[in-house]
């Protein structure tokens, strides 16, 4: 009995010994640590008689952004055979483009612009060919066709506000 107990005794000293060794990890694999408990939020205790305030919080102001002016409209004038605008009073507001065109085959014009400083002709307009002037000041203007000056009596107002 002695030899079983001296057996037994050496069998468990060899799986005490055996559990208490440590292993390595294998290559390429990463140990992980357990999760932990997220810390218990700690009450906060106001004294008799008080309201516990808030911190305070920041107040972010977000700057308007810078109006888009509305684009002005170009106007169109229309010269008709009869060396006539269309319309015969035009209103538009400054900075208005003004384009003269006309669709009358056979017929070429020169419109003429005077008014507050402004005293200019366009170029040749035809089908095909427009031209243009921005108005920059405020006033009334007289157009004329130019190339025919038998007409220049049909004069076309052209009232910029």
């Amino acid at each position: 009995m002695k030899k079983l107990f001296v057996v037994l005794m050496i069998l468990f000293v060899g799986i005490l010994v055996c559990g208490c060794t440590s292993q390595t990890a294998a290559p390429g694999t990463t140990p992980t640590a357990a999760p932990t408990a997220a810390p218990a939020e700690v009450p906060t205790t106001a004294a008799p008689g008080t309201t516990p305030t808030a911190a305070p919080t920041a107040v972010t102001t977000t700057a308007k952004p810078a109006a888009t002016p509305t684009p002005i409209p170009d106007q169109k004038i229309y010269i008709e055979r009869t060396l006539t605008f269309s319309p015969a009073v035009i209103k538009i507001p400054v900075g208005t483009k003004v384009i003269w065109w006309t669709d009358a085959v056979g017929y070429k014009f020169k419109v003429g612009v005077q008014g507050l400083g402004v005293n200019f002709q366009t170029g040749i307009i035809q089908p095909g060919i427009s031209q243009s002037y921005t108005f920059t000041k405020a006033g009334t203007y007289t157009m004329s066709e130019m190339i025919y000056p038998q007409f220049h009596d049909d004069e076309t107002k052209l009232v910029v506000t």
